[in-house]
């Protein structure tokens, strides 16, 4: 072996590790290049349960700035795609409602929880133009709220989406703040 004998002496059982890892090398490169490796493939998001949409979109939503503030997230789903309560409340479903978050406007469709006893109140708001499902008063946690439209939210970035939803609370100490817990809550994956 070149010359190495005298500096490195190779027995039997040297010669099997490094023939095992040589071994071990070449199967894991091809499960790599075969795209067969059964542990996650590289950049893919795994799957888990939002609560607000079916399990196929959860993963799929990423956080909509507009002016450097935080609106939502935004999501790109095929029109029809049903929206569930993520807890119980009432739904105003009014045609000419605006949800203020941050400083801007936008149309939409807010559901105020009903169950929370504390000061601080919270609301899911889906932002855009949506079908409500039905003129239903409460909601109960899971109930179909909406469906998605197919027009587009065109906040200050580049991406287009056509269901931003968010969750903003409100208390008299701090007024109204996007809720950035309860989006994690619904969202891990943000």
């Amino acid at each position: 072996m070149f010359g190495l004998k005298k500096i490195l002496p190779v027995n039997k059982i040297s010669k099997v590790a490094i023939l095992v890892l040589i071994i071990l090398s070449v199967s894991f490169s091809g499960l790599f290049y075969f795209d067969l490796w059964p542990f996650g493939k590289k950049g893919e998001e795994s799957k888990f349960s939002c609560d607000v949409l079916d399990e196929d979109y959860c993963s799929q939503g990423r956080l909509v700035y507009e002016d450097g503030e935080l609106v939502g997230i935004g999501f790109k789903v095929p029109e029809g795609t049903k929206i569930y309560a993520p807890f119980n409340g009432n739904l105003d479903a009014s045609e000419n409602y605006l949800i203020q978050v941050n400083k801007k406007f936008y149309s939409g469709l807010v559901l105020a929880d009903t169950v929370s006893n504390s000061d601080k109140k919270n609301f899911f708001m889906i932002l855009g133009h949506h079908q409500p499902i039905k003129d239903k008063q409460p909601f109960d946690k899971g109930e179909i709220l909406a469906q998605a439209g197919n027009s587009v939210f065109d906040p200050s970035s580049s991406e287009k989406y056509n269901l931003v939803l968010t969750f903003r609370s409100f208390d008299n100490k701090n007024g109204w703040q996007t809720d950035v817990d309860l989006l994690k809550q619904f969202f891990p994956n943000i």
